[in-house]
């Protein structure tokens, strides 16, 4: 079982940029591991599918990206903390979870999580949430493939959302649409989208970028503090908002 601790190597100036870029990555390798963030008292466990990886009709989302432990640990230290004298939890929907990383953490930050992934991956993702009970509120758990209306409606149930999350999304220029489509379909005019997208595939990520600015109110959130080095990992944050109804 590897022990992560992104905080630490972030601040930790004696590791350079390329040693720790590739130390994080390399954590796509283990097949156990704990994750540690400031605010929970345990770290959160999980198990990656290395055979899903290599499976390039699900490629990726059986195992942890960097870019879902930086947005985990950016929301804990930035963003979940101002909200936990709120009386109700905030209500969180995170597209395409992959093994649940991100889910599951914000679930043990006591948010009320809704997490999505298409049917295949549904089972391991279930088997990780297990592995981390119990919970102020147990995520709930839907499919969920881009764009596609009944599912969409379905998710919605679980909203109004706060935030909406998502991860390493910009691997498939014809997705993008879908993905943007189902954005603004599970958006309402207060929630905050918080989209971590390496450039997997330069084309996809160039739509994106370019869609998301035409049809959001969208910015490139800069990492200041203990996750300024965070910068140079190249896993921009986009955060985006639905543009006001007279616009």
């Amino acid at each position: 079982m590897v022990v992560v601790d992104l905080l630490s190597l972030l601040t930790d100036n004696t590791i350079d940029t390329s040693v720790l870029f590739e130390s994080i990555f390399d954590f796509a390798n283990e097949r156990n591991l704990e994750f540690v963030l400031p605010s929970i008292a345990h770290a959160v466990t999980i198990s990656q599918d290395l055979k899903r990886s290599t499976d390039q009709t699900n490629a990726g989302n059986g195992i942890v990206w960097e870019s879902a432990m930086l947005l985990a640990l950016f929301l804990d230290v930035n963003v979940i903390g101002g909200a936990r004298s709120r009386q109700s939890p905030l209500r969180i929907l995170d597209i395409s979870s992959g093994c649940g990383l991100l889910g599951i953490s914000l679930a043990k930050m006591n948010c009320a999580v809704t997490m999505t992934e298409q049917p295949s991956v549904l089972l391991h993702l279930h088997e990780n949430i297990s592995k981390n009970s119990p919970y102020l509120y147990a995520p709930q758990v839907c499919p969920l493939f881009w764009g596609n209306i009944d599912q969409i409606a379905h998710v919605r149930q679980n909203g109004p959302f706060d935030i909406i999350v998502a991860t390493d999304v910009t691997f498939s220029y014809s997705l993008i649409p879908l993905l943007v489509e189902t954005l603004r379909a599970c958006a309402d005019q207060n929630t905050e989208m918080y989209i971590c997208a390496p450039e997997r595939e330069p084309n996809a990520f160039q739509l994106f970028s370019t869609t998301v600015k035409e049809q959001f109110s969208a910015n490139i959130v800069t990492f200041e503090g203990p996750l300024q080095r965070a910068n140079e990992l190249e896993c921009p944050l986009f955060l985006l908002t639905l543009k006001p109804q007279h616009q």
